[in-house]
Formats: C-alpha cells, sequence, structure tokens
C-alpha cells in the first residue's frame, strides 16, 4: 500500500471496528488472525526522479500503528519493516503486542524499526517463540543473555541497505548464550541489490546459515578464513545469491579457491554451498569430494575456469592428483565426476537458472 493517507484510514477503520464489535458484546472479531505484517514504504521517489528520499513512519501512521497492535490478539506472526524510527518513537513498539500475544507468538521479524540503535528486550520475553528475525541493531548483550533462556530455535541477524551502524556482541556473552541453548541456531543475511556493506560479523555465535543476497559482496580471502575459524563446526549454508556487479580477481592466488577447499575441510555440517566466484574445475572436484554431506552445490558455469591451477600437495595420492588433472580439463567430464562423487546428476548453472536460486526464509 504506497498510499499513506489509505494506509492510515485503514489502520483507524479496522481498530474502530474491533472497538465497535467489542462494545455492542460481539467480543473480539479477529479471532482467526494470526498473522500481521507492516512493511512501511521509506524509500519514495520525489517528483518522479531517480533521486531517493528516505523517510521513516512516525506521526500519526506511528499512532494508527499501536493503536491497532493494542487490539490485536493471539498473533502467532508479527512483522515490523523499515518503520526508521527515533529511539525516543521506538521504545513501547512491542509493549502491547507483548501484553496480548506472549503466549501464542511463534515468528517475530523486528528489522531496522530505528534510525539509530535501539535494543528490544521484548523479543526475549514472549514464552514460545520458535523463531526470530531481527537486524543487529536491536539486539545487546542483554538481549542475546536473555535469548538463552528461551525456546527460540532460529536467530536471523537481517541486514539490508537501512540498517543503521551498531556494535557486535560480545563473543564472551553468544558463548554464555550457546552453553545455555545449545540447540539455538543463527543466521547472518546480508540483503539488498544496491548494497555495498559487509556483514557484521558476531564472534564465537553458533552460525549455520550465511546468506549473501547482494550484487556487490565478494568472497574475499580474509572473509572466508574468518568463517573457517569461527563457524566451521556449526556451519550448514554459504551462499551467494544474485548475478554479480563486481570485478572478480584472475590469479588464483586471489581468488578464494583455497580459503573454500580450507572451509570445506574444516565444516563437517556444511550441506549447501552456492558460489558465483571465478572458480577452477580443479576447485570444484576438491570441494565435492572433500565435502561429505553436500548435497546442494551451485555455481555459475560462466564464472567456471578449465584449469588445475593446484600444485601437488604432499596429502594426495599420485592416482588422485592425476585424476584431478585429467578431469578438469572440461566441463562434461568434471560435471560427470562430481555427479559420480554426489551420487546424483549434478551440472553447472546458466546464469538465468542461477537467478533462480533463493535460500531466504524471510
Amino acid at each position: 500500500m504506497n498510499s499513506f493517507f489509505n494506509l492510515y484510514e485503514f489502520m483507524c477503520v479496522l481498530a474502530l471496528w474491533i472497538d465497535m464489535c467489542k462494545d455492542s458484546d460481539v467480543g473480539y472479531p479477529l479471532k482467526r488472525l494470526r498473522s500481521f505484517c507492516f512493511r512501511f514504504a521509506c524509500c519514495q521517489y520525489v517528483g518522479g526522479c531517480q533521486r531517493e528520499n528516505i523517510i521513516g513512519t512516525g506521526g500519526q501512521i506511528l499512532k494508527a500503528l499501536l493503536d491497532l497492535l493494542e487490539r490485536l490478539q493471539d498473533l502467532e506472526e508479527l512483522e515490523l519493516t523499515h518503520l526508521l524510527l527515533d529511539s525516543h518513537e521506538a521504545i513501547d513498539l512491542l509493549d502491547h503486542t507483548l501484553n496480548n500475544s506472549a503466549k501464542t507468538m511463534r515468528t517475530l521479524r523486528v528489522i531496522d524499526c530505528t534510525k539509530a540503535p535501539l535494543p528490544f528486550l521484548h523479543v526475549g520475553l514472549f514464552f514460545n517463540l520458535q523463531m526470530l528475525v531481527i537486524s543487529p541493531s536491536h539486539i545487546d548483550e542483554d538481549v542475546v543473555n536473555l535469548l538463552g533462556f528461551t525456546k527460540i530455535k532460529t536467530v536471523v541477524l537481517y541486514q539490508d541497505e537501512y540498517t543503521c551502524y551498531c556494535r557486535r556482541v560480545s563473543s564472551r556473552v553468544w558463548l554464555d548464550m550457546r552453553s545455555n541453548a545449545p540447540d539455538l541456531k543463527v543466521e547472518l543475511v546480508l540483503t539488498g541489490a544496491a548494497t555495498k556493506l559487509e556483514l557484521l560479523w558476531q564472534e564465537r555465535a553458533p552460525v549455520s546459515r550465511i546468506l549473501y543476497n547482494t550484487k556487490y559482496s565478494l568472497m574475499k580471502n580474509e572473509t572466508v578464513l574468518f568463517i573457517s575459524e569461527q563457524y566451521s563446526k556449526t556451519l550448514e549454508v554459504y551462499s551467494y545469491q544474485m548475478l554479480p556487479r563486481v570485478c572478480f580477481p584472475k590469479p588464483f592466488v586471489e581468488r578464494s579457491d583455497a580459503s573454500l577447499v580450507l572451509l570445506a575441510r574444516n565444516a563437517p555440517l556444511l550441506h549447501t554451498l552456492v558460489i558465483r566466484e571465478r572458480i577452477s574445475t580443479a576447485t570444484l572436484l576438491i570441494i565435492s569430494s572433500t565435502v561429505k554431506n553436500l548435497k546442494y552445490f551451485c555455481v555459475r558455469r560462466n564464472a567456471v575456469i578449465l584449469r588445475c591451477d593446484w600444485p601437488p600437495n604432499p596429502m594426495w595420492t599420485p592416482n588422485f592428483y592425476n585424476w584431478l588433472k585429467e578431469s578438469s580439463k572440461s566441463y562434461e567430464i568434471t560435471e560427470r565426476e562430481i555427479s559420480k562423487i554426489m551420487g546424483k546428476s549434478w551440472k553447472m548453472l546458466s546464469d538465468k537458472e542461477f537467478k533462480c536460486i533463493n535460500l531466504l526464509k524471510t
């Protein structure tokens, strides 16, 4: 809904209707309503030109939203996205929802609700919450500590072009939370076609999924090495989506081939790997033969180099190295050998096919 006036009127009429039903002894009229989503169109184009004007919610629209949230009961799913409020306006944003849906809420999404960092302790007080999608600017050490004593199974730290700068949570706090909630999984997501930001890394967090859904993010050697050091024991999914609009390095020493192989060796739970970077056929063969639990392995055919640019490794037998050199000479042989290793048909993807990949849950 792009008309702010229509949005405001709709929320006012709905809140008034709920009050009328309660006053006429009908009772709460939306007993079957389980999900409510409010995504504010914070990016507006001024005068039909291409200049963006970023605005927050606030004012009468915010008042109408709070009035409506005060009346909604027993929600199981709530999403509040891109409100971009001033901090003083957002302090009581979740108060009414906590009062009315504390026992029923299962999925909560709180994304870019303020222009500056503001933690919401409310998210740790929903008794039966299973999934939390939240901007890293809305958590702090107290919130993470609280999450360790809840029933939450998945926490998605979601960043986009509107996420404000904030500090990471201390590694000590993440370790304490892991001891209190060993089954809780954290996902790191960076999305936005135009964003050129980097993920805010949370040291020692139990990260199971790392997703880049951007056009400008590069897979850097230092980043992959950091992931291998911090998250190798818990990492299950590592993915770069969208077709890139950046130039990839060509020399072997500047590419991420060696770092990816190291990650593959150190991540026993890794089952999904999506690569859009320039990579050699030999590296694909090494990764597929190294990761035992690999189920989904996606690469762009246009980014794959027909080459065995790996020097002999003392850990490899002569037969393995000969196989590596011979199998990396053509796309067809590489695809055939990887199919044998994975036990199913495997092919490199065209750019059209690669564009269809979407691992985002939110």
